[in-house]
């Protein structure tokens, strides 16, 4: 990712779920979350049922922090809203990270 950033490349990678990221998700504030609607409806991995909305937002992020190159870019997160817990008294969201750069 280094080499990307010095050549001026735009790159994008995927991260996995981690108590770090976690946490920085859980930075972005509820009311900065814009709403996604898809042209036609796809198919949740997780539920395997269709859905045709989410909400992206964004946050800096440093990967690699505890490096000697760690790499801040910004962290897109999608959040799709978990069908399978409609009855809680709050909203139960999944999130998925990606980060671009």
């Amino acid at each position: 990712m280094n080499a990307c950033l010095k050549a001026g490349v735009l790159f994008s990678v995927v991260l996995a779920k981690s108590p770090a990221v976690a946490a920085e998700i859980a930075e972005i504030p509820e009311d900065t979350w814009a709403p996604v609607t898809y042209p036609g409806a796809v198919l949740d991995p997780d539920t395997s049922q269709l859905i045709s909305d989410a909400e992206v937002d964004e946050i800096e992020y440093t990967a690699f922090a505890s490096t000697k190159k760690p790499v801040t870019a910004r962290l897109v997160v999608r959040r799709v809203r978990d069908k399978v817990k409609t009855e809680e008294l709050f909203l139960i969201w999944r999130h998925h990270p990606v980060p671009d750069q």
